[in-house]
């Protein structure tokens, strides 16, 4: 089977017309540059996407971007399902003051109780779990364990509005800005730190480690 690409036509797209296998019969008239549909993903990013005609089928050219990153397991990253973080556990020491605190900053709904413990959960599916502790149970700082959670708002708005109640509730610790996104951090009625980010990390790629970090 061939399929038949006239070179000037990938060159106009950008692709470097020596990364194309040649297989085969020649088509009538022109020098071809037959392509394996295997290596389709080889157009660059900008290529819009296009109908390749194979025989009678046709099918969908390939996805523009980068070329596929496989696994130690030979599996191709975009076939497996990507990890998320799905929820925190935090101990507080006062239930009551914790659950307020966090559906009022991040906007949680609280979906389950004991007398213990409460699940808060948000409108993406993520879950905050705040388990209470004595009053007098300690939170030693600089020991082994999660530091601080990163949230994410959904517009500036609404990190300002994050920035506020912190204010309100004479919570807020600072406002800083470095590398294309601003963050706000406080701390919850346990002494806890929480810090609130915009844009996300899916818009906006955390290059390096911030400085801020080693101070949370």
């Amino acid at each position: 089977m061939t399929v038949c690409v006239r070179e000037s036509s990938l060159r106009e797209l950008g692709v470097d017309v020596h990364l194309w296998t040649h297989i085969g019969p020649p088509c009538p008239g022109r020098a071809p540059v037959a392509v394996r549909p295997s290596v389709q993903w080889l157009l660059p990013a900008a290529a819009k996407p296009r109908e390749v005609h194979v025989g009678s089928e046709t099918t969908p050219a390939a996805s523009a971007g980068r070329p596929p990153h496989h696994g130690p397991d030979g599996v191709r990253e975009a076939d497996r399902h990507s990890m998320r973080l799905a929820s925190v556990v935090l101990n507080v020491h006062n239930l009551e003051k914790a659950v307020s605190f966090y559906r009022e900053l991040l906007g949680l709904e609280e979906s389950a109780d004991t007398s213990t413990a409460a699940l808060l959960v948000g409108a993406d599916g993520s879950q905050l779990y705040l388990r209470s502790l004595s009053e007098h149970a300690d939170h030693p700082a600089g020991g082994i364990g999660v530091r601080c959670v990163f949230w994410t708002a959904p517009s500036l708005a609404e990190l300002r509005r994050c920035e506020q109640v912190l204010k309100d509730r004479h919570a807020h610790i600072a406002t800083n800005e470095a590398d294309g996104f601003a963050w706000v951090e406080g701390r919850d009625p346990s002494g806890v730190a929480v810090a609130v980010s915009y844009p996300g990390p899916d818009q906006v790629a955390r290059s390096r480690i911030i400085s801020r970090v080693y101070a949370l």
